[in-house]
């Protein structure tokens, strides 16, 4: 239900490229991009709801997948980071964000 404008000024000042969607359950639905932002003009912010323009199909994974699995995919589509989904009550819950440097990172602790 959230309109462009609730979130435009968020995505500028929390410099990320890009946050994830959830519906009224909590249920991860999708993300919305800085990208997404430059699709709609300025003037129809007040307007364009962020369902209208949010990926509803993003990359993401799920909390039991392998950190090498995540690096593959944002390496596959190009990206810095994805949701980490769980599902519960029927629903997909995000219940985190992986980046590369997460993956990085961990394995250079590894190799210690």
């Amino acid at each position: 239900r959230m309109k462009l404008s609730d979130v435009s000024l968020l995505l500028t000042r929390e410099h990320h490229p890009a946050f994830p969607v959830v519906d009224d359950s909590g249920a991860f639905v999708g993300v919305l991009t800085i990208y997404d932002l430059h699709s709609v003009s300025s003037d129809d912010y007040n307007t364009t709801r962020v369902q209208k323009v949010m990926h509803t199909d993003y990359p993401h994974v799920r909390a039991t997948n392998s950190a090498y699995h995540a690096l593959r995919i944002m390496v596959r589509h190009n990206l810095g980071r994805i949701p980490v989904i769980e599902h519960r009550n029927g629903g997909r819950g995000i219940v985190g964000i992986i980046s590369k440097t997460d993956v990085v990172s961990a394995y250079a602790r590894m190799m210690e």
